[in-house]
């Protein structure tokens, strides 16, 4: 039977709005980022499940000849994109965009050839984005009773693109179990997590220094 007074008490991590697709991790390569997220996923939660995830891409071949050259290889990973777009831009020259379903089988595929175009990435007329979410529950730890079909109340995303970008929206059953997922998180050098966003307010004691 669902007891709303236990999810009640538990201990949420919830960024801020301005974080609304989470931290920001741009000193990692985007196949660093995927392959810790995978193995926080794997060792630490279970029966996660993940939304479908698209991988876009924008681009002017005629000034971007690497980037089309790069388009192709992902092609030989992806297969045929699924959705083409192409327009012209204010000069008349075509701006394509194309778009794939990924699944998480793809997704370090995906990372690395983020990094192959890193540096045609930070201009403003090449834009690739790839956003996937999952939906967790924790590993060695007794669930919350909730309704069938209830929500775990953690999500957990990975972003790539201009800057990359992780999801931290979870939910623990207490303060030490938020130490040590927080823990684990820093010492495979994925994110920290800050204790300011960590709800009810007060749930962590303040240094008496911070409080002067």
């Amino acid at each position: 039977m669902w007891d709303p007074g236990a999810a009640a008490n538990m201990i949420t991590y919830h960024p801020p709005i301005s974080q609304i697709w989470g931290h920001q991790v741009g000193r990692l390569k985007a196949e660093l980022i995927v392959e810790r997220s995978l193995q926080f996923l794997e060792e630490k939660c279970s029966s996660e499940t993940h939304t479908p995830a698209e991988l876009s891409i924008g681009w002017t071949p005629e000034k971007q000849p690497a980037v089309t050259a790069s388009v192709e290889a992902i092609k030989g990973r992806l297969g045929d994109n699924s959705n083409i777009v192409e327009l012209p831009d204010a000069a008349g020259l075509l701006f394509r965009n194309l778009r794939w379903n990924v699944s998480e089988t793809q997704l370090p595929s995906v990372a690395l050839w983020f990094d192959s175009i890193a540096r045609p990435l930070k201009k403003i007329e090449v834009v690739a984005h790839l956003s996937m979410l999952w939906k967790p529950d924790w590993k060695d730890q007794v669930p919350v009773p909730r309704p069938e079909h209830h929500w775990s109340g953690n999500m957990f995303g990975v972003h790539l693109g201009r800057p990359h970008r992780l999801t931290t929206y979870f939910a623990f059953r207490d303060i030490p179990h938020y130490l040590t997922i927080k823990k684990y998180l820093a010492e495979i050098g994925l994110v920290v997590l800050s204790d300011t966003h960590v709800r009810p307010k007060g749930s962590i004691a303040v240094p008496s220094w911070r409080k002067k």
